[in-house]
């Protein structure tokens, strides 16, 4: 009899309606979720290729600094030389950093220090008319020079493809010391 007693008619599970009703909820939560993942993620790739340039930038400073020699950065298809034609001014492309003992922009490659290839289309990495393809930076706290107007300072512009809203500036002063302003502006082309 005991035994008995223990047995129950109870079942244990869900029904299909209630399976039915957990789909549906997670469904309504993931569709207003998933924008707002998109646009962190995208927020993130737009920070990680700013700060990305800014440490290239701040890396050839301190070389040229600790080394007293000019150093440049410029635009760079091949990871090889910089790029003389094509559209001068997007840096998307990718670059390359190198010591240029002659100040002209002329790569050789035992000073190349460091190659960057370029980002995913969902960013715009564009400078501005100062800086244009490359820029040099002087150990010695003189002016740097640059391929654009030749002025030491300028900035560029990363910008997110698919929404404009959202930029992210790099600053350049005329000794190469850079920084990282966020716009509330509209992205447009600077050139």
């Amino acid at each position: 009899m005991p035994d008995r007693a223990l047995k129950s008619n109870f079942q244990a599970g869900s029904s299909l309606l209630e399976l039915v009703a957990v789909l549906a909820l997670i469904a309504i939560i993931s569709a207003f979720s998933v924008p707002s993942l998109q646009s962190m993620l995208l927020s993130y790739r737009l920070n990680s290729a700013a700060r990305a340039m800014l440490v290239d930038f701040q890396f050839a400073l301190r070389i040229a600094q600790n080394s007293g020699t000019w150093v440049s950065l410029c635009i760079s298809d091949d990871q090889k030389s910089c790029a003389l034609a094509g559209d001068l001014y997007n840096w998307q492309r990718g670059w390359i950093i190198f010591k240029d003992p002659k100040a002209n922009f002329s790569v050789e490659s035992a000073n190349i220090l460091k190659k960057r290839s370029g980002f995913d289309s969902s960013i715009s990495h564009i400078s501005g008319r100062n800086i244009k393809n490359a820029m040099r930076l002087s150990g010695t706290r003189r002016f740097g020079t640059t391929a654009g107007t030749g002025l030491p300072n300028g900035r560029m512009m990363f910008c997110s493809t698919s929404n404009k809203h959202q930029q992210i500036d790099l600053i350049v002063n005329i000794f190469g010391e850079a920084r990282l302003e966020k716009q509330k502006i509209l992205c447009q082309s600077i050139v």
